[in-house]
Formats: C-alpha cells, structure tokens, sequence
C-alpha cells in the first residue's frame, strides 16, 4: 500500500516540484469553499449534531473547510455519537466483565462494549487528522491568505456568477 499521498500544496510547498516540474497536477481540482450542508442522519441525531456546528465553526476559523467535506464531516460526526454513547456504557458496566463458562467457573473477559471503544477511537483519530484537527497533522496544512478568500471572483460566484 505504501504512504498515504501528500496534498499537491504541501508538495509544492516542500519544493518537489522544482528539480521536476512535469509531475505536478495542474488539473488537480479545487473543492469549493464553504461549509457543507449538515446531512439528516446527523440533524437528527442531537450529539452528531451538536459535534458539527463545533467542528465545522473551527475548521472554517482554520480555512480549511470546504463543501466537499460533508461525507467525511458526516462519517466523523456519527462516529462521535457512537463513542460517547459507548463511554456511558464502559462507565456503567466496567471494562471487564464476568461470565460463567460450561463447567460453570467464572471467567473474566473484557467488555464487547470496550473492545467497540477502542476501534470508534482509533477511527476518530484518524478522521481528526484528515480534518488536520491534531497537532502533527496541522503542520501539513496549507491554509489560504485570508486576501484569498475574498477575491473578487469568488464575491462574483457567490452572487450568482452568470445566473
């Protein structure tokens, strides 16, 4: 499988492209700026919900949020609902549990309840890195100048462009 490849702008930034200027995508798209529409199976779930106005409010501040965030934005919003909902259930029952095996001997196990939290935590850590929301992932950002944002082409789509 390899290394999980690198963003054209971190690439460029890091001078890959200067001893082989070919290599560089030129046609990669650009997703569009803006936050993304928070989906129903997020809406109605209020946890999922509230961890998107959250996470969608700092990644805006961070500008980095684009509309083409919404499936993985969805994805870890859920996610997040699970792990809390897990939490409760490890605080209320313990990690460990007792059960009795066929010759009727008590057997400590760990807790199917624990064993669901550790894999929801480790598939949050690594959206929260997708999303550069830790701190080795955040010096792979690439954010633009905030002179960017307000560029008179995107004023001009915003208001409709040709329509």
């Amino acid at each position: 499988m390899g290394r999980k490849p690198l963003a054209s702008a971190i690439k460029k930034r890091n001078g890959a492209f200067e001893k082989n200027p070919n290599r560089e995508n030129k046609a990669e798209p650009k997703p569009p700026k803006g936050r993304p529409i928070k989906s129903e199976l997020v809406a109605m779930d209020p946890v999922a919900s509230k961890k998107w106005d959250q996470v969608t409010k700092t990644l805006k501040e961070m500008g980095v949020l684009s509309k083409a965030d919404a499936d993985l934005l969805e994805l870890f919003c859920i996610n997040w609902s699970m792990y809390c909902s897990l939490v409760k259930k490890v605080a209320e029952g313990g990690c460990v549990v007792t059960n009795v095996n066929h010759r009727g001997e008590e057997i400590l196990s760990r807790s199917p309840y624990s064993m669901e939290l550790a894999k929801i935590a480790d598939r949050q850590m690594k959206l929260l890195s997708e999303f550069g929301l830790t701190p080795g992932s955040r010096q792979n950002l690439i954010v633009m100048d905030k002179a960017d944002e307000n560029s008179p082409f995107d004023k001009w789509i915003e208001r409709g462009g040709l329509n």
